[in-house]
């Protein structure tokens, strides 16, 4: 009988074992989805620009009720803080691909793009705040 409850006791110990691994291994969420209102200064054309980055790797800026670019984001595995962002810079260009380092501040409300490429001046020195849900 002591090694019937014994066979049993191991098998819920080894199923919460196995269920806390599994939460583990879920992926954590990108701190840089959601929503973000660019900080622009007074020589910007627009007087809002929002960024919106979602968990399926899309993205989108909208530039007041101007203009809106679609495109994609991911996370560049290899460096820390180094994204991929793909998307038209100019309504009638081709849509380019650029990756640059984000500055997250330390409770993540405030990213820093401080891109020096001359291939994306467009995006170069942006500061971006994040809108609360």
């Amino acid at each position: 009988m002591k090694k019937i409850i014994l066979l049993y006791l191991s098998l819920i110990f080894l199923a919460c074992s196995q269920e806390e691994n599994n939460n583990a291994l879920t992926p954590n969420t990108d701190i840089i989805i959601g929503r973000w209102e660019e900080v622009l200064n007074q020589g910007s054309l627009y007087e809002q620009i929002t960024w919106t980055f979602s968990s399926s790797g899309e993205m989108q800026l909208e530039f007041e009720d101007d203009f809106t670019a679609f495109g994609e984001w991911s996370k560049v595995n290899s460096t820390a803080n180094t994204y991929s962002f793909s998307f038209q810079q100019y309504p009638d260009a081709a849509k380019r691909t650029f990756f640059l380092v984000l500055t997250f501040s330390s409770n993540n409300t405030t990213v820093s793009i401080t891109d020096d490429s001359s291939t994306f001046h467009w995006v170069g020195n942006r500061l971006l705040n994040k809108i609360p849900e």
